[in-house]
């Protein structure tokens, strides 16, 4: 952050009535950060008195300046229809759609509600880059049941990915470009009553999961607290109706996680006295009651590590060696801390089956009435972590795995293709002598061509959806990217790595070429996708020719895409699998 020499442009938006929210946001933001901020505020109504109150702040900061927008909702909205399930939220939260009319020469500005405390600096959000998205958001991923209703009422696609409206980084160029607000007015008018949840339907409809997805560190909501506790937290946003303000600094606020923080920005106001008295009442014990209602609700709704009564987990492998199957996987602590595991071992130590006939003598004997993960993983792989609540998460409609591989073409190496590596895990020779940990990353772009055998995680209700099955043609290589690709190109389903702590002990990982069995795989490939080009782990796949970038222009490529602002060079530049060819 010691290199960043710019000031931070973030608008507010505010009524008389949130004054001093607005103040407290302010005092939360500036004393986290030694930039300068330029505050644009939203003037839905602000007094001249409670203005000069919150440009009082200055006598404790000097590192930012005030200007106030005046707004009026009803003549700049009068000809957009207005709905809102929430019914303390005004028309008036259509003002942010405004921001880049009012000030087109800025390029990039944060938006942010002001029902917030900015607990980090708030440089380290805005630095984010938005490769080439009009918006940055924060995905509401652990609330997507919740948003069915939206999904279906505007008609969402299928991977739509919700996301809260109250942190918002925009792009001011490209917003104008492409004449956002008009088209979100445009949607307000076409779905009228269906827009459940005003600019935030709006915004979502437009966006439809094409945005820059941000760190959850950036807008922890309530929910968030119960489904993906974090120990870090930039922005702490009470986006429910439960607000800090309306429950008493100190003991009883150590119950709402982020409340005593607002109470202490709050106190760095003029406002405090008055927001102590004004929304401090008799009725405060209840607030408290009801708080603690709603987490319980919410604990049963977004459980943390918990996964539906019915739903079974199966980790199948194909084993040609016990000794290695009961210490990775049987007797693994991880896989039986998880609700419903089975596990299904096919004995190849006798007769040595494909494994890819193996996978499918499992699918086809299934029982699809009920509803379960499947896990196909090898007898060498290590599950290190709990993944039961990761499980819960998960989308049903995606294929999952820990290392996968995307092809680019052109767009980092002219006129070349590179195979960018994503996802993580941990390399370990058979005798343990070697070590290599595989840290692409990139969870914020997950999407891949195609997952490495090691392991791949498939939803039941996909499988039988569309009747899949692995190509038992592919004896012992390329089944995994193999089931990948040809999911993406008959059913559009879309593979993408996932977070998984996992180890994989195998001796293949450290070998500078893969095993003459994948090469003659690479041909059957080229036959049976004459005119397609995907990437594998090891290699390029497929019968298409176009020119590959070579080995160092790959490593680069692979530094730019994925360690840029989230890892350092180290871990990759040592990385074995990048040696493949």
């Amino acid at each position: 952050m010691n290199n960043f020499n710019f000031t931070i442009p973030i608008f507010l938006s505010s009524d008389n009535n949130y004054a001093p929210f607005v103040a407290t946001t302010i005092a939360s933001i500036c004393d986290n950060t030694k930039y300068f901020c330029e505050f644009y505020i939203l003037d839905g109504g602000i007094n001249k008195v409670n203005k000069n109150r919150i440009l009082q702040l200055k006598d404790i900061y000097r590192n930012f300046s005030i200007e106030f927008i005046n707004i009026n909702p009803e003549k700049e909205f009068k000809d957009i229809k207005y709905n809102n399930a929430a019914t303390y939220i005004s028309i008036s939260t259509y003002s942010r759609f405004l921001i880049p009319t009012l000030k087109p020469k800025l390029k990039k500005v944060l938006y942010l509600d002001v029902d917030i405390v900015v607990l980090g600096d708030i440089a380290e959000l805005y630095a984010q880059e938005l490769e080439g998205y009009a918006l940055g958001a924060v995905w509401d991923e652990s609330r997507k049941q919740y948003n069915l209703d939206t999904k279906e009422l505007v008609e969402l696609s299928d991977n739509y990915k919700y996301f809260n409206a109250g942190v918002l980084l925009v792009d001011i160029p490209k917003w104008k470009k492409d004449s956002i607000a008009e088209k979100l007015f445009g949607i307000a008018n076409k779905y009228g009553e269906k827009v459940l949840h005003a600019d935030e339907t709006l915004l979502n409809k437009y966006f439809d999961g094409q945005y820059r997805i941000l760190d959850l560190k950036y807008n922890f909501l309530d929910y968030d607290l119960i489904s993906h506790p974090l120990e870090k937290v930039i922005i702490r946003h009470f986006a429910t109706e439960f607000k800090p303000w309306t429950i008493p600094p100190g003991k009883n606020a150590k119950q709402m996680p982020g409340a005593n923080e607002f109470w202490k920005y709050a106190e760095k106001t003029v406002f405090y006295k008055d927001i102590l008295e004004k929304f401090i009442t008799p009725d405060s014990a209840s607030t408290i009651n009801h708080y603690r209602l709603s987490q319980i609700y919410l604990k049963n709704r977004y459980p943390k590590n918990s996964l539906p009564d019915k739903t079974n987990v199966y980790f199948i492998s194909v084993v040609n060696d016990y000794n290695l199957y009961d210490k990775y996987v049987k007797n693994n602590k991880y896989i039986k801390m998880i609700k419903n595991t089975k596990l299904v071992d096919f004995d190849n130590t006798k007769t040595n089956e494909y494994i890819s006939v193996r996978y499918n003598e499992f699918l086809n004997s299934y029982d699809y009435g009920k509803e379960s993960w499947f896990i196909f993983c090898h007898q060498d792989w290590e599950l290190i972590t709990d993944i039961t609540s990761l499980l819960s998460c998960l989308d049903k409609t995606k294929i999952y795995g820990p290392i996968g591989c995307q092809g680019d073409f052109g767009n980092i190496v002219k006129g070349k293709y590179v195979r960018i590596y994503k996802g993580e895990c941990i390399e370990v020779s058979r005798d343990d002598s070697q070590h290599s940990k595989t840290a692409f990353c990139s969870f914020e772009d997950p999407l891949v061509d195609t997952l490495d055998c090691q392991a791949m995680l498939v939803h039941s209700s996909l499988v039988n959806k569309y009747h899949l099955r692995f190509d038992e043609n592919l004896k012992w290589d390329l089944y995994v990217e193999d089931f990948c690709f040809n999911s993406y190109l008959k059913y559009n389903i879309e593979t993408n790595v996932v977070k998984i702590k996992c180890c994989h002990h195998s001796d293949t990982g450290f070998r500078m070429t893969p095993p003459n069995s994948y090469y003659e795989m690479l041909k059957y490939m080229k036959k049976k996708y004459p005119d397609k080009i995907f990437a594998g782990t090891c290699s390029a796949i497929g019968g298409k020719y176009y020119p590959e970038a070579t080995r160092k222009e790959a490593l680069f490529a692979n530094l730019h895409k994925n360690i840029k602002g989230r890892k350092n060079a180290q871990n990759i530049s040592n990385n074995t699998c990048l040696q493949c060819p």
